[in-house]
């Protein structure tokens, strides 16, 4: 008896193993692209503030850690080494963000975590996602269904795998480890449909180019303190698209990144035992 479809099991297997992953990568780098509302060149002279840049990298969460950053930076917000944070006594706020996240920290204490999810739907942060969306750097509703299209490769690659898995265990072929293959990828193509569903908004192709703009001028840029104060400055724009990883003070950076943070990872701390010590700015309290 000849193989099933003319192909032999361990064939078949590298065939979906490759298959499966080239469809994952064309998922994700190829197809989506291909779609491009608004235009395309839009984001080459675009110029944003820290807070809007911040919002098209990665939302909300990233305003509030970069209204954070700024504060702490400035010796507005004391953060410990294990991350909680208090506002100081002769504290001061220049913008309406600043003032949300100065207003949710209180003096009592608060974790980050819990600021970006009190700030999350904020009538300013509101408003710097209605501004992107009618720019046309954001896109959200319909526009992001070339996206979840684009699942269809994997979920069909997939699809064929188990059509043969069903057709082999017929045929009395040993499928064991085909079986073992679509769990696994089943596993994988569940978690990209959820995390596909989570998202309602995304860069448009103007918004995506801006960000690849700005995140190689501020990649390797050393910014000096001064250039925090205003949510223009560039030491500010560096955090707003690069993340908390960009906060110049080291000892400030790991306590901000203690904990969950917006497109960060940190280490946790112990307390900050007899200060922070060394150059954090103003930004560290015990």
């Amino acid at each position: 008896m000849g193989d099933p479809w003319g192909i032999s099991g361990p064939e078949f297997i590298w065939l979906y193993i490759v298959g499966f992953v080239v469809a994952v990568v064309l998922n994700y780098t190829v197809v989506p692209p291909l779609y491009r509302p608004g235009s395309s060149a839009l984001g080459a002279d675009v110029r944003l503030d820290a807070y809007r840049a911040a919002y098209l990298a990665d939302g909300s969460d990233r305003v509030v850690d970069t209204a954070i950053a700024a504060l702490a930076l400035r010796g507005s917000l004391l953060v410990n080494r294990t991350g909680e944070l208090s506002a100081a006594a002769d504290a001061t706020v220049r913008d309406l963000i600043e003032l949300a996240v100065h207003r949710s920290v209180g003096t009592a204490g608060q974790r980050s975590a819990a600021v970006r999810r009190e700030l999350r739907d904020a009538p300013s942060i509101r408003a710097i996602r209605d501004e992107l969306l009618s720019s046309g750097l954001l896109v959200t509703g319909w526009r992001l269904l070339p996206y979840r299209l684009a699942l269809l490769l994997p979920v069909a690659v997939w699809v064929i795998g188990l059509v043969r898995a069903i057709n082999g265990a017929l045929l009395d072929r040993p499928v064991g480890f085909l079986v073992f293959l679509l769990i696994v990828s089943g596993f994988a193509v569940l978690a990209m449909v959820v995390i596909e569903l989570v998202i309602t908004e995304r860069p448009s192709a103007g918004g995506r180019r801006y960000l690849r703009l700005a995140r190689a001028d501020h990649e390797y840029a050393a910014s000096p303190q001064a250039d925090y104060l205003t949510a223009s400055s560039p030491g500010l724009l560096a955090i707003a698209v690069l993340g908390l990883g960009a906060v110049p003070d080291l000892d400030l950076r790991q306590a901000l990144m203690t904990g969950p943070a917006s497109g960060t990872g940190g280490d946790g701390g112990d307390g900050c035992g007899g200060g922070c010590g060394g150059g954090c700015g103003g930004g560290c309290g015990g």
